[in-house]
């Protein structure tokens, strides 16, 4: 009954003297706002690379590799990995055929500084030496042609497959399939190091497929330049360039659930030590997109504690803003509150009309505060997209959860700086008010 008795009074108290609700109002729609916009934007970067890395290539995949450099037990240091066993062909088909909770696996080597040329046109970057089954591990569609295949393998036979990118450099916009491309190493040293200093200086392929585009804003924000790629049979980079991969693969694996990768990463250990014994298992690295994801998370979540932080200084500005206008308010309006008195409202009744007042301003500023956010996020997602990102979407995200928190906050904000204000008025003696000029 009190509040259904005080709300209107509150209320037409505030649109009495609309300009100085208004400003009371501001601090906390700006406080408000701050700390969505903040919050929001720290969550939007999780969802950002946690979407494009799905994307590329799927939240249930994992890699496993043997590192060339491992760090010293005392963890001062890097050595060089003391384990020479290899990841081959065969290795890999006993992980994927031992590994029930693994759909599928590809082997992945990799060669910088060689240039690739075709008729006056040329490009550096790299090539990257797989399997038949990366096309389904990383769902990679062609455009054109074929893509490598199991007599590729088996045969070493010079043959690629051109990234969208790569095939656009050398070929423009003619079909490529059929023609030859040259890989040239840049100079006799390099050729050397890659071990092909008795082989000649250039080898040519021919090119069999084209694949689509794969590269999301993320990777190329990276700069893992996908499309730029250069597909061969694993084993004919390692029959070319055998000296500089000892035919060492790095395994790349999908499991049939997101939630089945914990169970996979194990099989597969399981997998190694059987290989490899268990003593060298240590001298290999697991990793999957889902604990990338959660190292993402981590850092998001520690963007937004401290981005909601900073922001919420400025609501706590606007928190003793809204009780700087309450306790002059209370001085101005003391003839008010002592007529009431006067007429029986208890001192009770006094408060209650002032911690609404209050309320009802931060409660507005909250709102309004929400809805500002919401449209600063969307103007940001949408420039975002459009001038940085560009290849991409930037999420926007403006989750239930912020704004109930807000909407609590407000509230919050709103009763601790009406009650000073709310006990001052409440403690005026009646005929002391009445008489105050």
């Amino acid at each position: 009954m009190k509040f259904i008795a005080n709300l209107p009074m509150a209320l037409e108290a505030l649109n009495r003297n609309k300009f100085r609700s208004l400003l009371t109002t501001l601090g906390i729609v700006i406080g408000i706002g701050a700390v969505v916009f903040t919050v929001s934007l720290g969550g939007s970067i999780s969802t950002f690379v946690s979407h494009e890395l799905d994307r590329f290539v799927g939240a249930t995949i994992f890699t496993i590799e043997r590192p060339n450099h491992v760090q010293h037990e005392s963890g001062n240091y890097w050595m060089e990995n003391p384990f020479q066993g290899n990841l081959w062909l065969d290795e890999m088909d006993a992980i994927v055929q031992n590994c029930p909770s693994i759909k599928n696996a590809s082997g992945l080597l990799f060669s910088f500084g060689v240039r690739i040329s075709h008729q006056g046109r040329s490009r550096g970057g790299g090539i990257l030496g797989t399997t038949p089954s990366l096309r389904q591990v990383w769902n990679w569609e062609l455009v054109s042609g074929r893509f490598i295949n199991p007599d590729d393998m088996n045969q070493a036979t010079r043959v690629c497959v051109l990234g969208k990118d790569a095939s656009r450099h050398l070929f423009g916009n003619s079909n490529p399939i059929g023609k030859e491309v040259q890989f040239s190493f840049k100079d006799a040293e390099t050729a050397e190091w890659l071990g092909a200093a008795s082989a000649p200086l250039q080898i040519r392929f021919t090119v069999v497929g084209v694949l689509e585009e794969k590269g999301t804003a993320y990777t190329k924000q990276m700069g893992w330049l996908v499309d730029e790629l250069v597909l061969i049979p694993a084993t004919t980079l390692a029959v070319y360039f055998g000296k500089r991969f000892f035919q060492n693969l790095t395994l790349m694996a999908h499991a049939h659930e997101i939630s089945q990768v914990p169970q996979a990463e194990a099989e597969a250990e399981l997998m190694l030590r059987r290989l490899f014994g268990d003593k060298n298992l240590r001298y290999f690295e697991v990793h999957s997109a889902v604990r990338e994801q959660d190292k993402i998370d981590t850092v998001s979540q520690i963007i937004q504690l401290v981005l909601g932080f900073a922001a919420s200084i400025s609501l706590f500005v606007g928190g003793v803003g809204t009780m700087n206008i309450m306790l002059v308010s209370v001085t101005q309006r003391t003839p008010e509150f002592g007529l009431r008195k006067a007429v029986g409202a208890t001192s009770n009744d006094i408060r209650f009309q002032l911690l609404l007042e209050s309320i009802s301003l931060c409660i507005i500023g909250g709102i309004i505060g929400t809805m500002l956010a919401g449209l600063i996020s969307l103007a940001s997602s949408w420039a975002i997209s459009v001038f940085i990102v560009k290849d991409g979407s930037w999420p926007f995200a403006i989750s239930f959860q912020s704004a109930l928190v807000a909407f609590l906050v407000s509230t919050i904000v709103g009763l601790c700086s009406g009650l000073y204000p709310a006990h001052q008025a409440a403690c005026l003696q009646p005929t002391e008010a009445m008489r105050f000029e």
